[in-house]
């Protein structure tokens, strides 16, 4: 920012600044002392911001100004702020204070056939919004059929977009629009100046409009985050193996003992009967040797099959077994009673033996 300080008699004295606020007073600790009677010590602040270089803020803390932009006065009443562009005039007591913006286009070269002015709302170029700019182009000539051609220097093609631009009559005039672009990298971050060329060869050979135009760049910022444990993992000096599971491990097997048949069951219990009803039978006097076989049966688990026949005999008389008579047609065989579960006293071969003969 570049602030021109006129006096009354034409004394001219320019200040650059690159810091965000600039103060002017009558005081010694102002950046710009003005002695005058109408100018208190801290009268105006003037806020420059980076992000748009393009204007700055003026804060009237004394008494009223006066504002003189594109040629028309105003007021700047106190304790009131004022958007102030390139060009622009501050009256401050017997001072005029002249603002110089480093975003501001200039005409450079200038033709008596055509005229071309360029004037940008933001010039701050950045990476998700163009910049953009009216370019103002006249035929002042006499040529009827005017064809303009522009051209701009100091930017890629890829970088500013054109509309198309009009056929003039002598002493038309019309705005064409133009934007500025900002490709990743191109153009760099920063303070850039840029040139527009304007001519018309067809009508006007050799007549051209120099205009220049500054843009600030704004940086593309690119942030990577990583995020990482702050928790430690803590160190197992020894660690623990468990002992995997296996779905699939098979149970040990139970043996089951086959069922015991039917009929060896029936053949014990008739046996059982057959032994009940020969303890009841009185026992004669005579020797009586009986043999009995039991049929073959399973054996129960824990116990030895006997496959040896019983002999009973009288004591005393074991070593000559006699046979048994067998029985005549009187004597018919004894029925087997059904009813084995009957309560009964039962007694062996021997003692019926002893009481027979008492």
């Amino acid at each position: 920012m570049e602030l021109t300080i006129v006096e009354r008699n034409g004394w001219k004295k320019p200040y650059k600044f690159e810091k965000a606020m600039v103060r002017i007073g009558s005081a010694p600790a102002n950046d710009i002392q003005l002695s005058s009677p109408g100018i208190t010590p801290i009268h105006l602040q003037v806020i420059y911001a980076p992000e748009t270089p393009g204007s700055c803020k003026a804060l009237n803390l004394g008494p009223a100004a006066q504002l003189v932009s594109g040629g028309k006065e105003s007021s700047f009443e106190s304790y009131t702020t004022v958007d102030v562009r390139d060009g622009d005039e501050l009256v401050l007591g017997e001072y005029r204070i002249l603002f110089r913006l480093p975003l501001s286009s200039g005409l450079v070269l200038s033709s008596r056939q055509i005229a071309a002015s360029l004037s940008v709302g933001d010039a701050v170029l950045r990476s998700d919004l163009p910049a953009t700019g009216f370019l103002r182009l006249q035929n002042l000539g006499t040529s009827p059929n005017c064809q303009f051609q522009v051209a701009v220097n100091g930017l890629s093609e890829e970088c500013f977009q054109i509309d198309p631009l009009p056929i003039l009559y002598p002493g038309a005039e019309e705005e064409v629009r133009i934007q500025f672009f900002h490709r990743s990298t191109t153009p760099p971050a920063g303070h850039q100046v840029i040139t527009v060329s304007v001519t018309a060869p067809a009508s006007y050979p050799g007549e051209q409009v120099i205009i220049q135009q500054g843009l600030y760049v704004s940086p593309l910022l690119r942030t990577e985050i990583s995020l990482a444990d702050d928790m430690p993992v803590p160190k197992v000096e020894n660690p623990v193996s468990l002992p995997s599971t296996d779905l699939k491990t098979k149970l040990p097997e139970t043996k089951v003992e086959p069922p015991i048949p039917t009929s060896s069951i029936e053949d014990a219990r008739e046996l059982q009967a057959a032994s009940l009803v020969a303890d009841d039978m009185p026992v004669s006097q005579t020797e009586v040797s009986t043999s009995l076989t039991l049929p073959e049966a399973e054996p129960k688990p824990g116990k030895t099959k006997i496959d040896t026949p019983i002999a009973v005999s009288p004591p005393g008389e074991a070593d000559e077994p006699q046979a048994i008579p067998a029985p005549t047609s009187s004597e018919s065989a004894i029925p087997v009673q059904k009813d084995i579960f009957a309560t009964k006293v039962v007694r062996n071969p021997s003692e019926a033996y002893w009481d027979e003969n008492s």
